[in-house]
């Protein structure tokens, strides 16, 4: 199922992906014992989401969700060390357990954006259809009641008649089998 590219599809899909970035980042950054600023969230968010937006036009794969996802992380780890009060401190992390965090929270990360979108829209269509039959049923308790005036049914035109004559001068008339050469 393919999920429209109409822009408040395409910003909600551009929102999430920045928001779980973000999260994903600093809260792995929180994890490794740094600290987490309100303007190095901002500063995050702001430089994930130019970003996200340009990329959610269409639907992407797995691998280029989990490479952006990644790419996005370290932005927001970057920006949150240069926020921090003590830059260049690091977290107390050797850097392979760092970078091989990032990069399962990334594989994980891409998964469920990937997979999830697809089902959370398949969900919302499903409801909607469910509402729709359940709001043409509710209707149709009102169809069996009397109306409170009388029904004078219109009468369909007389489509009986055959137009004959010369056909419009745009209209194109081929009909039956091509004539032999």
């Amino acid at each position: 199922m393919t999920v429209s590219t109409s822009p408040p599809h395409r910003g909600l899909r551009a929102v999430v992906a920045a928001f779980v970035a973000m999260i994903a980042g600093g809260g792995a950054h929180l994890l490794a014992g740094g600290v987490v600023s309100i303007p190095g969230v901002a500063a995050g968010l702001a430089v994930l989401l130019g970003p996200a937006w340009s990329l959610a036009g269409r639907e992407r794969g797995w691998a280029v969700i989990a490479g952006l996802q990644l790419a996005g992380q370290q932005v927001v780890h970057l920006l949150l060390e240069l926020a921090s009060d003590r830059p260049g401190q690091g977290t107390g992390l050797p850097e392979d357990v760092t970078l091989y965090g990032h990069i399962a929270a990334a594989a994980l990360i891409a998964a469920w954006l990937r997979y999830g979108e697809r089902r959370t829209w398949t969900a919302a269509h499903r409801a909607a259809r469910a509402v729709a039959a359940r709001w043409r049923w509710l209707l149709s308790l009102f169809d069996r009641c009397e109306p409170p005036y009388p029904v004078h049914p219109i009468a369909a035109p007389d489509r009986s008649r055959v137009a004959t004559g010369r056909p419009l001068r745009h209209v194109v008339v081929r009909r039956g089998p091509p004539l032999p050469a």
